[in-house]
């Protein structure tokens, strides 16, 4: 189960992402990438979460 984290994570950085991924790739292509990148995170996101460091 998801926390109110990580949707504010979400909230919070997928701009930035998208912003990044679309200045490289097609609309389309980086609306899939970080689609595909947050389903990621969340999928693991107890793991990043109990990190000590996650950003490593």
């Amino acid at each position: 189960m998801l926390t109110n984290a990580f949707y504010a994570f979400y909230d919070l950085h997928r701009p930035a992402y998208y912003a990044f991924a679309q200045a490289r790739l097609s609309t389309e292509e980086a609306r899939v990438a970080v689609a595909h990148l947050f389903s990621l995170v969340a999928d693991n996101w107890t793991s990043v979460v109990n990190e000590r460091r996650p950003s490593a």
